[in-house]
């Protein structure tokens, strides 16, 4: 749904899956939904879903930042970063996708300072 930008339908599967057990709960359908509302230009329904997910791992967070970044947003997808930084779990640290993400909001912004700060992760 998400890559053919089927809002209507992507929406109504969410409706399904909170209606049959809450399974956007799970990292993997909550990290899906994510990014088939940032796809979809929902940052809102994004947030939401991303809000509600009890635990949250790296393609959550890289989803939600991914999802800013592209739709305009970066100042909100550098917050999402230094969110997921202060977290500081494992499970949650930042892989190469999450970083590019990070230089590229960076690269929008003009924000040099954050990137070479960002560099430092890499």
């Amino acid at each position: 749904c998400a890559e053919l930008s089927w809002y209507d339908v992507g929406s109504f599967v969410h409706g399904l899956v909170f209606k049959h057990g809450g399974f956007e709960r799970n990292c993997v359908v909550g990290s899906s939904f994510v990014y088939f509302y940032s796809k979809c230009g929902n940052l809102e329904g994004a947030c939401n879903v991303f809000d509600e997910m009890p635990e949250r791992d790296v393609v959550a967070w890289t989803a939600i930042i991914s999802g800013h970044v592209q739709n305009g947003e970066s100042e909100r997808g550098l917050e999402y970063l230094c969110k997921m930084h202060s977290v500081g779990s494992d499970d949650e640290k930042p892989n190469p996708r999450t970083l590019e993400c990070g230089f590229q909001a960076c690269a929008n912004l003009g924000a040099l300072k954050e990137g070479r700060c960002l560099h430092g992760f890499a």
